[in-house]
Parts: structure tokens; sequence; C-alpha cells
């Protein structure tokens, strides 16, 4: 008897039903021919069964139902055994399904069971029409366990019935039970609207159904398909899909596991089961689970819809340090355990794979990242790409029991855009700031190691982010230099420091991080300050930095300076802090300096300066050197000036325009330090100074 394989389901003639009928709505039923091209199968197509010839059948409309009922000879029918027990094969264009729902009927009871709807499970392209036209047979496999009948039991018959857009499913995933809802009464228009060419996908197109014998999914679950989407054959793994593909071909991964680890030395896109939804999305079905790893070894690699485990990383740069690959896109994944300590999901760097240059175009985009288990692992870390975007990722990175938790590394790559992503590494009690550091050290890091990478990190922006959770929401290191980045419009909260520069121990090879932008961010429930400029020895140097116009939920410092009073700091800076108590400091450049409220510390350094402290008792720095001070509000009952003793300066009141200003002279060099605006200089005493 023959034997035919379809989008990876066997079957012999004998399992194909035998009768059909329409059983509602036969006025809104269509017939056409379904171009299937197994001229042996044509009399057994379900439009033949219920009287025409080669047929398939298009089922309701947009507004109303139709029902088909097949049947099997008695005893030839289905029997509930181990995994999936029949196919329904539904004709319609490349990744565009038509819904429709599934009822079937125990021989043990002669009753229909409630509609079930599922996902299809694969497609062909070249069982319709050719391969070139762009329609084929979407398969989708039932398991009879789902529709509660015991091992063992058979089934003589099932329903079709067409969907509308109002039904619904039970399960939490999209899949399941379905109750059905009233068509909606449209009098005249009802009327004249219905008939059976709908729009949409509300008219499926049945074309066969046949029972699986074997019991059990295809043994042939990877399918590929060549650069002009025609079927190459069906495989079964991803490797053995792999090794027979060209540049440009499409692997499609039904639902299932993979215990592989594959290299993909061709430029091949891979689609899982879940391609097109979120890596968290509820509606996501069964998983192409792949445990093991993707390894890089050619450019234009796409991986979409999968879902990932293993003990070390997922998906990896090259085995040697001699490539960097280009134009790699990986979306649409669930990240779901990664056990191994110093891991991460997704690498390509110093030490992972992959070389100090040459990288190009990746884009990390709608993924989740959740279990990961073993210590001082990541999230993801991406080295040395010029042209890099993570956007709209979820990373939960909280287990209690894990220490040294991190989430996004980015190390020496240029023109990178971090957008939308959310990442929580658990922390919210940071009495303890060393246990804090131990336990999950930061949600995105820049990372500036000195490994040997062609380029520093340059061009970046990092915007509506959600970061929570870590000793540090941001930080940079600074064996290299970093320049031009934007940090805007994040919302960064239960961190230690919420933005931290220049935190690493540093070396003799330190760069400069300059033009960086922090602006219209949000911080939250910070331990220390919003944002802190680290200065570890040997001295860092900064320039052209502006951290303005944030939001802070709380008195927390906005700026602080750990180490003030080694730093390096050119430019022209704008620092505007918060309601703590902030420490700004200039440098050499013209800076301005806003405290807004709390005891503040403002130091202009060198150059012509602006300085307001705002609400609270606050302390003005003098310098005697190139430059002068503006404070344009200082309070003589609280206030204070600092770097300088009563007796080393002389305040003279000015005269003119300036008649109701103060100015600060250093008393050797006659020098003028600071002018304090709307000031007397009689009311300034000893008691000013600190």
């Amino acid at each position: 008897m023959a034997t035919f394989a379809i989008a990876g389901f066997t079957f012999d003639e004998s399992d194909l039903v035998t009768n059909g009928a329409i059983a509602d709505g036969a006025f809104r039923t269509r017939f056409f021919g379904s171009g299937l091209q197994f001229p042996e199968l044509l009399d057994n197509t379900v439009g033949s069964l219920v009287g025409g010839v080669g047929q398939s059948i298009a089922l309701g409309n947009l507004f109303n139902r139709s029902t088909l009922e097949l049947t099997w000879n008695t005893g030839l029918g289905p029997v509930n055994q181990a995994g999936d027990d029949f196919v329904v094969y539904e004709n319609g264009f490349a990744r565009v399904p038509e819904d429709y729902a599934v009822a079937v009927r125990s021989t043990a009871t002669g009753q229909f069971t409630p509609f079930r709807y599922e996902f299809f499970d694969s497609y062909d392209e070249t069982a319709i029409n050719g391969p070139t036209d762009g329609t084929g047979l979407f398969a989708t496999a039932f398991d009879l366990s789902d529709f509660g009948l015991a091992t063992g039991d058979a089934i003589d018959a099932i329903q079709i019935i067409s969907l509308l857009k109002d039904d619904t499913v039970d399960g939490a995933d999209g899949q399941g039970l379905v109750t059905l809802a009233e068509p909606k009464d449209l009098g005249l228009l009802g009327s004249l609207l219905d008939r059976p060419l709908s729009l949409g996908n509300s008219d499926p197109d049945i074309t066969l159904v046949a029972g699986l014998s074997g019991g059990g999914q295809s043994s042939q679950p990877v399918q590929l398909f060549d650069a002009d989407n025609n079927l190459v054959g069906g495989f079964s793994s991803i490797q053995a899909a792999v090794d027979a593909a060209d540049d440009g071909y499409t692997l499609l991964a039904a639902a299932g596991t993979y215990r592989e680890d594959v290299i993909l030395d061709k430029g091949l896109t891979l689609i899982g089961a879940n391609f097109g939804l979120t890596g968290n999305d509820a509606a996501r079905g069964a998983e192409s689970l792949l445990e093991g790893s993707f390894t890089l070894a050619d450019d234009n690699i796409s991986i979409l819809g999968f879902e990932f485990t293993n003990d070390t990383a997922a998906i990896r740069g090259g085995s040697d340090g001699s490539v960097n690959f280009s134009n790699i896109a990986i979306a649409f994944n669930d990240f779901a355990g990664l056990t191994a300590n110093n891991q991460t999901f997704i690498t390509n760097g110093f030490g992972t794979g992959g070389a100090p240059s040459g990288g190009a175009n990746w884009s990390i985009t709608s993924n989740y990242f959740d279990g990961i288990t073993g210590n001082d692992a990541s999230i993801m870390r991406i080295d040395n790409v010029d042209g890099l975007l993570i956007a709209d990722n979820v990373g939960v990175h909280d287990d209690a029991g894990v220490v040294g938790r991190r989430g996004i590394q980015i190390d020496n790559s240029q023109n990178v855009e971090v957008l939308g992503n959310v990442v929580e590494l658990g922390i919210t009690d940071f009495a303890d700031e060393i246990a804090t550091f131990t336990a999950a050290r930061y949600a995105l890091q820049l990372s500036l190691d000195d490994d040997g990478s062609a380029s520093s990190t340059a061009n970046v922006a990092i915007a509506d982010n959600t970061f929570s959770g870590a000793y540090d929401g941001i930080v940079t290191l600074d064996d290299r230099d970093l320049s031009a980045v934007d940090i805007t419009s994040n919302s960064i909260s239960n961190a230690f420091y919420g933005i931290r520069l220049a935190a690493a121990e540093g070396t003799t090879a330190q760069g400069t991080q300059s033009d960086i932008d922090i602006s219209d961010n949000s911080f939250a429930a910070i331990a220390a300050s919003a944002v802190a400029f680290d200065h570890r020895e040997p001295t860092e140097a900064f320039s052209d930095i502006v951290v303005a116009n944030n939001t802070f939920d709380g008195e927390f410092a906005g700026i602080t300076h750990i180490s003030g009073d080694t730093r390096s700091l050119a430019g022209t800076n704008t620092f505007e802090g918060s309601d703590g108590d902030d420490l700004l400091l200039g440098g050499t450049g013209d800076d301005a300096l806003f405290g807004f409220g709390g005891s503040d510390l403002l130091d202009g350094g060198a150059g012509n300066n602006t300085a307001l402290g705002g609400e609270g008792a606050d302390t003005f720095g003098l310098f005697d050197g190139p430059g002068i001070t503006t404070v344009l509000e200082f309070d003589t009952a609280v206030d204070k000036l600092t770097n300088a003793a009563f007796f080393d300066v002389i305040l003279a009141q000015g005269t003119g325009v300036e008649a109701r200003n103060t100015f600060v002279l250093d008393a050797t060099s006659f020098d003028a330090m600071a002018k304090l605006l709307l000031t007397d200089a009689a009311d300034i005493t000893a008691a000013n100074f600190v």
C-alpha cells in the first residue's frame, strides 16, 4: 500500500478518512481545485469525499460558520497512542494559516468531544501547485489525549468548524478548548454578505485528513527550503539540514526537542515553532527546544523562534578568535536555562569566540532570558561589533541562590543601540554594599577592556530601557576610550548606583570617557547616587559630560564623584543634581553645576563656571587659577565656601553693575575666584568657611 510524506508527517492511504459531509452551513461552503501534487490522492481529498473531484473545501466566512464532518470506515479510525494520532492538512499561502477547530467522536461513547484549536506544526510548499506559487499545505497534528481520550481509545469521525474572531481559547498559550461565540446579527447586511468567500483567516481550506498509524511525530521534523522557497527535504536533526544546505536556505524546525550542538557554517535562516512571538509571549505554543548550542561560523545567519537550554552558551561566536561574523539576527527566542558558572546565553567576544575586529550588523530583539542557575553568569556579552541593536528583550536573572549575577555586557563596539529592554536582577535590600555587589553586579555594562580589540566603544544610544535590582544599573569600565554615549529616557530603580562611569580598577593604558549625555532618565530607590564618577587610580579622564533633566524619586544624591580629588575633567560639562546631597565637581573647562536641593558640594575647578546649590546648606569650592565661578545664590546663613580659609581671601563688594555682588579674591595673587550674586560682603564671616 502506498505511503505518503507531506509536511513531515507520514501516512498510508488506508489512514485517510473515507466519507464526508457538510454538517452545517452548506451554502457557505466553497469547493475549489486543491492543486494537490499527489495524483494518487485526488480521490481522497475532503472535497472529493463531499462531492467534488480533487478539491479542497473552504469553510464559512467572516460572519458565519460552516462545519465539515469526516469519518473513517469501521475499525480504521485513529487509536490513541503515544504522540500525535491524526493530521489535518489545510491549503494556504506560505505562513498564512487559517483558523479552524476540531472535535472527535469516540467509538466508546458515540459522542463528539468539545472543539479544540491548535497551531500548525509544519508547512509543505511542494505539495500544492508546484514549489514557486507561494501556496502549500499546513499540517496540524492532534494527540487524542488532548481531547480527553484514554490510551487505546479509538475514534471513527471528526468535525472541523471554521472560527470567528470572537471565539476564545482556554489555553494560556493560545491553544486548547474553544468557546464558540454566537455570530453577530447583521440584519440585511449579514444576509448580503453571508456567502462562501471570506476575508482574512475565517475560511479554512481543508484538503486532507489522515490518521497517523505510527502514533508519533514525523521522524523528519526539520524541513529545509532553498533560496526560492522550494522544499529540499526533511531531516531528523538541525545539523543534518545545515550540512545539506547552501547559503540563503531556510530551515524550519518543528516543535520538539533537539539535543545537539550545531555548527552554522552557511548563511541560513533558522525558524522555530514560535517565530514571530516574543520570547515571553503567552501565545507561544510547543517549542522547538535546542538542548545544546548554535555556533556561528558564517555571515548572514538568523535564529528565530526557538527555545534554548544548555550548560554553556546557547549562541556563540566562532570557535576561535580568527573571525568575527556579520549580519546576525537573533529574535523571538526563549532562553530558558543556563546552568554552568561563568557563562552567558549569547556570547561573541574575547575568550568566547569572535575576532578583535570585523563583525558588523547584529540585531538581538524580542527575546526572553530566564533560568540562569550558574554563578557569575550573564544574559549576553557582545564584543567587537560595528552596528549592534539590542532591543525589546526581557531578562530576568533574579535567583537569590546565584551570586555574581550580570545582565547585558557590550565591549569595544561601535554604533550601538540598546532600546526598550527590561533587565531585572532581583536585589531590593541595599543595606550591605558588599553583599549587594557580590549578588548582582550590573544590569548593563559598557566594558572597555584592553583585550586587543581594534576599536574602542563609540556612538552608543541607551534609551527607553528598564533596569533594576543590581549594584549598578549601568556601569562603564575604563581601560579604553568611550565616546558619544546618549543615556536617555531610561527607568533605573533598586540599585546601589544608578549609573557609574569608569568603575574598573584601571590600568596605565586608560582612555578618556567623553561626550556623554545622561538626561531624561528616572531614578527611584537608589542607595548611593543616581550618577557616580568613580575615578579609580590611575586617574581617569572625562570631558564634555551632561547630566541634566533627570527625575529622582527620593532624596538620594543625584551626582557624586567617588574619588573627586584625583579627577581629570575637561571640556564643557553640565551637572544637575537631586534633592539629595550631591557632590558636583567641574574641571578645566566652563562647567555648569546645579544642586537643586539637599546639602551639596559644588566645586567648579578652573574655567568660568556657574554654580547653584538650591535649597539646603551648600558648600562652594574656591579655585585660584584661570576663570571664575559664579554662584547664583549664596545664603550667608547656611552656605559655606571651601578650599581656602577666611583670612586667605579678600571679600570685595562690587561696584557699578556689580554693586550687589561680592567677589572672593585670593589674598596673595588678587585673582578673583568666585562671584557671589546678590550677596553683601559684610554678611560673610569666618563661619562661612570650611
